[in-house]
């Protein structure tokens, strides 16, 4: 695989005790990334051998199985749960398993490790498919776009650079000392990508170790930070286990029966509000949240925001500890505490708000939402 621009980061991370990151760029990555996202967005790129490989995905996605079993054992199906759930999650497996083979060499070695993706879907297909698409594109992605969007990743990890060490170092620590995670990798490996399809950033396995990859895409300033210091996050809570607060939250939140939804959620809501508080102490203070300036929140979090967010201002602050924060966290959760917060929201409202349990935008788990306002009828 073709690494480039390898920056390590934190030269002092070593001395202070934390993880170094080590931010690079991948051509190999950044090709997937991209024919990929044209794919999404459901380009047709002039070039033929780039239109081709768009194609020959789109065509992919068509002979995707109507059900797909999850790491977790869930079956999820197309008839009960919605066409569009089960191929969000077949492309984030196909996405992750792509990237952890870090060359289209490596693909060739996916079927006889997993000879059924999801279950269901052929992977000597998916993967026969997926390298033939890179080596269409191989030559025209190469001359045509590589250059740019090279430059525009690294300008991302440039930016992200530019931060004193002091301060990096803090923001890192910040979210160490909050989390309560004792154990910690020595290192964090990203890959800067120009392009990526789905949510933006994802955490990877790799026969040398988690390896994360960020679509840097539309993000800029503080909120490449931000988004930098969410995905070392999920490689902190990934190695701490069940030690940490995001753990706990995970399991007080499976002891008290709460829905899948609050079981993923809940943590990664936290992940969200501490990376984004640890740009605004040490790195910007007018940083805002990505989750708010992207609309993420908005898609099924802003509820968990607003509960999380003054439990977590109190842990920071020491007003609380750990143990009392999921208490409050997971309490605050609860079907009766969500129906009676929900009737005084109502009964305080000029007209009626109404309220659905849904789809998250993450790979269609269920999650409460608010609906539009209506008059009661």
């Amino acid at each position: 695989m073709t690494f480039l621009a390898v920056i390590a980061l934190h030269a002092s991370a070593a001395q202070a005790g934390l993880p170094a990151i080590h931010l690079s760029q991948s051509e190999f990555a950044a090709q997937y990334g991209t024919i990929r996202a044209m794919e999404e967005a459901k380009e047709t790129p002039e070039a033929p051998g780039l239109r081709k490989a768009v194609e020959d995905l789109a065509a992919l996605q068509h002979r995707f199985p109507s059900r797909i079993k999850t790491r977790a054992g869930q079956l999820v199906e197309a008839e009960k749960d919605g066409r569009a759930r089960v191929d969000g999650l077949y492309w984030r497996t196909l996405d992750a398993l792509t990237f952890s083979a870090e060359s289209a060499e490596g693909l060739n070695r996916i079927p006889d490790i997993m000879p059924k993706v999801g279950g269901e879907l052929d992977a000597s297909d998916a993967f026969g498919t997926i390298r033939k698409a890179l080596d269409e594109s191989k030559d025209e992605f190469a001359s045509k776009l590589w250059p740019s969007e090279r430059s525009a990743a690294q300008s991302c990890i440039d930016s992200f650079d530019e931060i004193p060490p002091a301060k990096r170092d803090a923001a890192i620590r910040f979210i160490l000392q909050t989390a309560g995670i004792k154990k910690q990798p020595n290192s964090i490996e990203m890959l800067i990508v120009p392009r990526m399809a789905g949510p933006e950033g994802m955490t990877v396995r790799t026969m040398t170790g988690p390896l994360v990859i960020i679509g840097a895409g539309k993000y800029r300033g503080s909120d490449f930070d931000e988004v930098v210091l969410h995905e070392a996050t999920h490689v902190f809570d990934t190695v701490a286990g069940t030690e940490s607060l995001f753990g706990e939250l995970r399991a007080a939140a499976q002891a008290a029966n709460r829905s899948a939804f609050d079981v993923e959620e809940v943590p990664h809501t936290a992940m969200f509000l501490l990376a984004a508080e640890a740009i605004r102490l040490f790195v910007d203070p007018k940083h805002k949240d990505v989750g708010e300036t992207f609309g993420i929140y908005a898609r099924g979090l802003d509820r968990l925001c607003r509960v999380e967010r003054p439990i977590l201002k109190d842990l920071e602050s020491h007003r609380i500890g750990a143990d009392e924060a999921v208490k409050r966290i997971i309490d605050r959760r609860s079907p009766q505490f969500i129906e009676s917060e929900a009737y005084a929201s109502a009964s305080s409202a000029p007209r009626r708000a109404f309220f659905i349990y849904g789809l998250s935008s993450r790979a269609g788990t269920g999650g409460w939402h608010r609906g539009a306002t209506r008059s009661a009828t």
